[in-house]
């Protein structure tokens, strides 16, 4: 049986190639096919009518309003305007932090690390990636992000002013204590532990660390306390100082060369005064008047046209008429000597001439002035510097750290913090040279009405659908913001003596106002401009007479080197009190 079915096998091999032979000879046999190559589009060469560039700009908002579909931006190095105005689309992200991009396209990113539009106000400082269009300089935005300084890791050191269990004020910002958080005492605070602040001290110096969320608000997850004692440095230049500037009922003397007649109406003396008393911290007031720490803040009004205040670290503040007459309000008021109190409080002064070549000679002085009288015998360097300090020679650190603490000072006073940004507004368009333009003038008008934040006046929000319907920028005002670029350009150093330039005071304290201060309400608060109206009326109708003892200039050109022709009265400069030493 197995040979049968063995042979059998043998039989159907033959056939079986035969019949798979033939199968692939008629294959070969037929026409050779292949696949269809697939075939292109046939794409119409259309000429475009521009290519957006990649750009990425860091700048300050100037107006972003609901719904929030176009924002006004002051960008750095961007003198012709080309990036001032951004339009937002369905793809714009406000990311807490920078996105990725791979191959051209951006990287997911999660709900939770996106910020609402909302949390972008007027003041803020941004970094914007976009495309720019140069033709219609139309800019879309892709993303938009806060300066590191409104969001993320934040480290605060500074005096305690203001406790509120676990709300305070350290540095002029505010702070906030997790629910877990604790502050550690050091030196004689050593081993003990604080996880309010109502148990710590006011005018210790706190360090804390945390995180700062967009309201601009430290939330504390630790710190450090130590208490303050003032120096013996401070001592020391507080007794040069008193010694330094020789007062009487009618007329502050700094050396022989100045001098400034004191305005003796006793109602506007006392106006000024009360104001300045009501800023001063609770923490130094509280302390008894034969306190080491304590300040004997007094506040003088001086005839003088010019724009200027000024401190003392013996708590000695002086203020221009110049000054109340170009004001506002009360609440302007309260700036200005909010500020000044600060760079007391702060220590300032003694900070400044410690590592100065005639530091040595103020304390020395200031360590035997028991030996002195006021006003007599006093050293050449300690007069130069009790001049300086009327100058206000401070750096460009303890002028920010003024201006944030005095906005504070100002707030726990009752007062309107926004009327500070008012005052550099109005300083930086009166620091104009003479050859400015009309149009340049009125620039600056648009651009400081635009920023003064949380009074803008305008709703943007059919201006905005208008422009993104047809794609183009507002021609008129990148015209307004170019022109403002060049007054900005041409801005010295402020009127307010050797301060920072007015546009920078300006945009630091919009900066702080879109933060410490976004969600205040301003309804409660006091601008107080009747009473300073009738204070203002009463001291223009003032007539001065010159400083005794000081020899008023004349005009520019009155001096030996250059007399006056045959003829011509001599000149005066009658009612002037400053004498600027030659």
């Amino acid at each position: 049986m197995r040979i049968n079915l063995l042979m059998g096998m043998l039989l159907v091999l033959p056939l079986t190639l035969v019949a798979q032979k033939g199968k692939k000879k008629k294959e070969e046999s037929k026409p050779e096919t292949t696949a269809p190559k697939p075939v292109a589009p046939v794409v119409p060469d259309t000429p475009v009518d521009e290519v957006p560039l990649d750009k990425t700009g860091k700048g300050i908002i100037i107006e972003f309003k609901p719904p929030y579909k176009y924002m006004l931006v002051l960008a750095e190095n961007d003198e012709e305007g080309r990036y001032s105005h951004v339009f937002m689309t369905d793809s714009t992200l406000f990311p807490k932090r920078r996105v990725s991009y791979s191959k051209g396209v951006r990287r997911k990113v999660k709900p939770q690390d996106l910020l609402t539009p909302s949390s972008f106000r007027a003041g803020m400082e941004i970094t914007f990636h976009f495309d720019h269009r140069q033709r219609t300089l139309q800019n879309t935005a892709k993303e938009i992000y806060l300066d590191d300084e409104y969001f993320g890791k934040a480290k605060v050191s500074g005096i305690l002013e203001f406790r509120d269990g676990n709300r305070a004020v350290i540095d002029g910002q505010e702070v906030r204590m997790d629910p877990k958080a604790e502050v550690k005492g050091l030196d004689e605070w050593k081993n003990k532990t604080f996880t309010t602040f109502n148990q710590m001290q006011l005018g210790a110096e706190l360090t804390v660390t945390g995180r700062r969320d967009t309201s601009g608000v430290i939330f504390v997850k630790s710190g450090t306390m130590r208490p303050v004692e003032i120096s013996k440095d401070d001592l020391l230049m507080r007794r040069a100082i008193n010694k330094a500037l020789f007062m009487n009922k009618d007329v502050l003397q700094i050396g022989k060369d100045m001098s400034y007649r004191f305005v003796t109406e006793r109602n506007l003396f006392a106006y000024v005064n009360d104001v300045g008393q009501k800023l001063i911290p609770e923490y130094l007031k509280s302390l008894d008047p034969n306190h080491p720490d304590f300040i004997n803040f007094k506040f003088y009004l001086v005839h003088d046209d010019t724009f200027n205040a000024s401190a003392y670290p013996n708590g000695t503040v002086i203020v221009h008429t110049g000054l109340i007459k170009q004001l506002e309000n009360e609440a302007q008021l309260a700036a200005i000597l909010g500020h000044e109190i600060a760079h007391v409080t702060q220590r300032h002064h003694t900070k400044s001439y410690r590592t100065g070549k005639d530091w040595q000679a103020l304390a020395d002085f200031g360590s035997t002035v028991t030996g002195y009288q006021t006003g007599s015998d006093v050293p050449a360097k300690l007069i130069q510097a009790a001049k300086d300090m009327y100058h206000s020679s401070y750096n460009r650190e303890q002028e920010t750290q003024a201006d944030r603490i005095g906005l504070q000072y100002m707030f726990m006073a009752g007062y309107d913090p926004r009327q500070a940004a008012k005052v550099w507004s109005k300083l930086a368009k009166d620091e104009k040279e003479a050859g400015e333009s009309p149009e340049e003038a009125a620039a600056l008008q648009y651009v400081m009405n635009a920023s003064e934040t949380g009074e803008q006046r305008h709703d943007n929000s059919q201006r905005a659908s208008d422009l993104a319907a047809t794609g183009y920028a507002l021609r008129s005002q990148n015209y307004a913001m170019l022109a403002f670029r060049n007054v900005a350009s041409k801005k010295g150093e402020s009127v307010y003596s050797s301060h920072p330039r007015s546009l920078d005071r300006f945009n630091h304290v919009n900066f702080l106002l879109s933060t410490a201060f976004a969600y205040t309400d301003f309804n409660t608060l006091e601008t107080n401009e009747p009473d300073f109206k009738k204070v203002q009326t009463q001291l223009k109708k003032i007539v001065v007479q010159p400083a005794p003892g000081v020899k008023t200039p004349d005009k520019p050109g009155d001096n030996k080197k250059n007399p006056k022709k045959p003829g011509t009265k001599p000149g005066n400069n009658r009612g002037k009190t400053f004498v600027k030493p030659q």
